[in-house]
């Protein structure tokens, strides 16, 4: 039986500004074996050490949209954490949301993933255009990573 956080997240899925992202190539959801809350996703990538120009992370949705996403780097090819020599590297920026070594390498470091909110609740204000809330959808955190991988 789906779930009212799954059933939300799937509604989400159906929205136009998901369906004209995906249409453009900047991101999809990957057919995988994850069970809820899992869900594998590819993001459009320009820096250079990237086949295929795609970033894939495994999303955490649990308790959707009420508690923010969180995401890690995921080798698809082994089914594990992406290493940490694989991490996105690049500007300044991309280097402060992928740190490796925070949480243990299990989120990012940007203001609308779970973990890092929960660490650093002061940048729901420093940061009001990147903190989740209740009302985002999916597509706001699908956004804010390819804008750093872009």
């Amino acid at each position: 039986m789906i779930g009212p956080d799954e059933k939300i997240f799937d509604e989400h899925l159906k929205s136009a500004e998901y369906f004209i992202a995906v249409e453009d190539g900047k991101w999809a959801m990957v057919d995988s074996d994850f069970e809820w809350p899992k869900r594998l996703f590819w993001i459009k990538s320009t820096l250079p050490k990237y086949l295929n120009d795609r970033v894939y992370f495994l999303f955490d949705l649990a308790n959707y949209p009420s508690a923010a996403p969180s995401a890690v780097p995921w080798d698809i090819e082994i089914n594990i954490k992406l290493g940490i020599n694989r991490w996105p590297s690049g500007n300044d920026r991309v280097e402060k949301a992928f740190k490796p070594n925070w949480d243990g390498g299990n989120s990012l470091y940007i203001p609308c993933d779970r973990s890092t909110m929960k660490d650093h609740p002061n940048w729901q204000q420093q940061y009001p255009q990147d903190r989740w809330t209740s009302d985002k959808t999916i597509v706001h955190y699908l956004r804010i990573v390819y804008e750093l991988l872009n």
